[in-house]
């Protein structure tokens, strides 16, 4: 099945600027590559909903040669759909992709899902790889191919194959309120203790779904009791920051 991002339209002046910007010597940065697709939450989740309607007998046909879902890691992860979108891929350093290899995974444990290396081999030969990282237990997410893989619909798939390390989540709720507005996420130490430095990992959440496989990692310092942080997520312009895990 094919999802109708839409995205490639709007950005369609990515492949502009990064040709302006190559033939005058410069490669494009993270942050100007992010400058160049920015979009607002409302303008990306319209589009995101915008799916091509898929009947029953479709879906079926389009279904990869597997039977969905399909279970990895004793069921503990689950693969729920195989897809195409068009977009910046959240999983490549935005780099702007038709048709690319796209899956919903869900952690259908009760534990931490710290990181799954899903490997595919289709019977033409092609391989897709998908990384995903930190994804809380219960909690869906859209993985993209790492190397900016496309795929055709009539591909079926020979073989998958995971690799994956769970861990029990510290809990931090007792210790730090978390407020998020956007991608500005702000930390506050609600304990009567100082708190050290802290790594804070980030998700991009969009309608409930966790959007790309890459987590994004944010250090903040020393907190007193009653003092707050603020960091700026910008990796997650394409929804809402989320939080989920707060370490040491």
């Amino acid at each position: 099945m094919k999802r109708s991002f839409n995205i490639i339209l709007k950005v369609a002046l990515i492949f502009v600027l990064t040709l302006t910007m190559c033939s005058c010597g410069k490669v494009a940065t993270q942050e100007e590559k992010i400058e160049n697709v920015q979009m607002t939450e409302s303008e990306i989740s319209g589009d995101i909903l915008q799916e091509e309607n898929v009947s029953a007998e479709e879906e079926e046909t389009l279904s990869w040669g597997i039977e969905l879902p399909y279970e990895l890691e004793e069921g503990r992860i689950q693969v729920v759909s195989i897809f195409q979108s068009d977009l910046p891929n959240p999983d490549k350093d935005l780099e702007v992709c038709t048709s690319l290899a796209s899956l919903e995974v869900v952690n259908k444990s009760e534990e931490y899902l710290k990181t799954a290396e899903i490997s595919i081999e289709l019977e033409d030969g092609k391989k897709l790889h998908f990384l995903i990282q930190d994804i809380p237990a219960g909690r869906s997410v859209w993985t993209f191919d790492t190397e900016n893989t496309a795929v055709e619909e009539e591909c079926k798939i020979s073989q998958i194959t995971c690799d994956a390390e769970f861990v029990s989540s510290a809990g931090w709720e007792d210790e730090f309120l978390i407020e998020v507005n956007g991608t500005s996420v702000s930390i506050t130490n609600v304990t009567q203790e100082e708190k050290n430095a802290r790594k804070v990992i980030c998700h991009c959440v969009l309608d409930g779904v966790y959007f790309g496989g890459t987590s994004y990692e944010y250090e903040i310092q020393t907190l007193a009791p009653s003092e707050t942080a603020v960091i700026d997520v910008k990796e997650c312009f394409f929804g809402e920051a989320e939080v989920v895990q707060v370490i040491e």
